[in-house]
C-alpha cells in the first residue's frame, strides 16, 4: 500500500475494519474502551523499561499509538466528524498549551529512551483521568502530540496500522478473525 497522505484517508481506511455494533452507545463505549486500552499498552511498555530494565520496543510504541488513533478515527466517524491534518484547525489552543506545559521535555535536543519514557508517564498522568472529558479533537490532538514527541513519521505509522489490518481482515472485519 502506498503511504497514507492525510488523516481523512486514514479515517476512511480505518472504518473498513471497524465492527459496527448497531447501537450508538455500544459503538461509543467500544471506541472509548479501545482508546484507554491502547493507552494502557503504551504505558505498559514504558513500565517494563522503567521498572524491569527491559529494552523499550520503540516500534511497538508506534504501533500502539497508531492503534489508539484507529479508535479515535472510528469514534470520529461514528460522530460524523472528519479529522483534519492541520492541528490548528482541530485544536490549536490545546496544541500550544501542550507545547508550553511540556517545554522542559521538548527543549531537550536528544530524546533518549529514558526521556521518552519519563515524558510518556508524565503525559498520561496528566491526561488519563480526563479521557472521558476530552472531545474527539482533543483526543486526536494529544495523541498526535505524543506521536510527534516520539518523533514517529505520523503517516507511516498510520500506513503500517492499515497494512496490518488488511492482512488480518482482507475483506472486512469479522468476529472470527478478531479472535
Amino acid at each position: 500500500m502506498e503511504k497514507i497522505k492525510s488523516i481523512a484517508e486514514y479515517q476512511q481506511l480505518a472504518l473498513r475494519t471497524c465492527n459496527d455494533l448497531q447501537d450508538d452507545e455500544k459503538n461509543q463505549n467500544h471506541m472509548w474502551l479501545g482508546i484507554i486500552t491502547e493507552a494502557g499498552e503504551i504505558l505498559d511498555a514504558c513500565k517494563k523499561t522503567l521498572a524491569y530494565s527491559k529494552p523499550l520496543d520503540i516500534v511497538n510504541i508506534g504501533e500502539e499509538i497508531a492503534d489508539k488513533l484507529w479508535y479515535i478515527a472510528n469514534q470520529a466517524s461514528f460522530y460524523k466528524i472528519k479529522l483534519l491534518d492541520s492541528i490548528g484547525e482541530n485544536d490549536e489552543i490545546l496544541w500550544l498549551n501542550l507545547c508550553s506545559v511540556y517545554d522542559d521535555f521538548i527543549s531537550i535536543p536528544e530524546r533518549t529512551v529514558e526521556i521518552k519514557v519519563n515524558f510518556t508517564i508524565r503525559f498520561y498522568k496528566d491526561f488519563f483521568g480526563n479521557y472521558e472529558n476530552l472531545n474527539i479533537y482533543d483526543l486526536y490532538t494529544v495523541t498526535k502530540f505524543l506521536s510527534d514527541f516520539w518523533q514517529f513519521d505520523f503517516y507511516q505509522i498510520l500506513t503500517n496500522n492499515i497494512n496490518k489490518l488488511q492482512v488480518r481482515y482482507p475483506d472486512s472485519f469479522t468476529n472470527e478473525k478478531a479472535l
